[in-house]
């Protein structure tokens, strides 16, 4: 981490641990904080970030400054209690078909709720999703929705905000936050498992085994296999990242090594439109050479006929807003990883295998 990094993760590990200590009457309305020097010895860090966690505490009208030192001003203790919501900000790489239906089913819920909705982009960077989680916990009364980008997110758990976080998407091991995550093994093997019923053994995936969402998809395919007594062949596997033109790629090579295939599972719905490319390239019909599956039910998916999975958005964002609802009448939520179930979506990509 920066040295620029280090500082801002003090300051607001500082502003927050003060804060907490305002809200719950350990430092009373009218009373002053301890002085920048006992501060400093306190929290172990530099003078100038005692000083921008103070700063941050004025704007907000919870200190005034009595030069020296900070007087604790006389605000409203309810309006700064955990529960009592103002925000609902969801933390995402960027707005695709999946991320799009739950965006805006929650902000139907949370018009329900006057509450606001607050959206902060992480792009798929790492750097960048700490920034942003920072930014949209600023305000306490906020609960935070994130779509993680990846479940490598070791700093979530000892964050002074997971007692106000819904996971979503990807699981975080050990984070202590309600996990909402599609059944995703389940999913594919049930997909793998109609192609072997259809009479295909030559069954390729097109995977994303740089996400954790990606690796259960590849975790289920393989199960499939396995229990059908079909034996695993990982060079009939290429990562196309739930990306078109990776996935363009990834299939190209696959047939070419292997082109005794029959059908294929791609990760999701965009890597089964990249597979058609290829497949066009060498005047290959999907559900007529080769049969074609893609994940997640996009609006793309009916359009080009396509077998896929989907991942029942709505009850994803049902068990959202449960987690708010909690959150709102007691300050708490659940802890735990709660997998929403999916449904095999059976559409005309898929036939049985051309005898060869």
């Amino acid at each position: 981490m920066s040295e620029t990094e280090t500082k801002k993760l003090q300051v607001m590990q500082i502003y927050h641990d003060l804060k907490n200590k305002i809200i719950s009457g350990e430092y009373h309305p009218g009373g002053l904080i301890p002085g920048l020097k006992k501060l400093r010895e306190q929290y172990d860090v530099s003078l100038p970030a005692i000083n921008e966690a103070l700063e941050l505490l004025t704007e907000e009208k919870m200190l005034i400054r009595n030069s020296p030192q900070f007087k604790v001003s006389d605000f409203n203790h309810e309006d700064q209690l955990p529960h009592k919501l103002k925000y609902i900000a969801v933390v995402i790489a960027e707005i695709d078909d999946y991320s799009q239906i739950v965006f805006n089913r929650l902000e139907v819920e949370c018009r329900k709720r006057d509450l606001e909705l607050l959206f902060y982009r992480h792009e798929m960077d790492n750097d960048l999703q700490r920034r942003q989680y920072e930014r949209a916990s600023l305000h306490r009364n906020t609960v935070i929705v994130l779509f993680p980008n990846g479940p490598y997110c070791s700093w979530l758990q000892n964050s002074p905000h997971i007692n106000r976080t819904i996971i979503v998407d990807e699981a975080i091991p050990g984070a202590k936050a309600p996990q909402i995550i599609s059944d995703d093994d389940n999913g594919m093997y049930k997909l793998t498992k109609y192609l072997i019923e259809l009479g295909h053994r030559n069954i390729a995936h097109i995977c994303a085994e740089d996400r954790s969402t990606g690796y259960i998809r590849h975790f289920g395919y393989r199960r499939a296999l396995e229990a059908a007594g079909l034996k695993y062949d990982s060079t009939m596997v290429n990562n196309g990242r739930f990306q078109i033109q990776a996935s363009i790629t990834a299939f190209e090579q696959l047939l070419k090594a292997h082109p005794e295939i029959t059908a294929c599972l791609c990760a999701n719905d965009y890597s089964a439109l990249g597979a058609i490319e290829a497949m066009r390239k060498l005047n290959l019909t999907p559900g007529k050479d080769i049969s074609l599956t893609g994940y997640g039910n996009f609006a793309i998916s009916e359009a080009i006929d396509l077998t896929t999975v989907d991942q029942q958005t709505g009850k994803i964002c049902n068990q959202i807003a449960y987690m708010i609802d909690q959150y709102r009448n007691s300050g708490k939520m659940p802890q735990g990883i709660y997998p929403v179930p999916t449904e095999l979506v059976i559409r005309g990509s898929c036939v049985k295998p051309k005898q060869r």
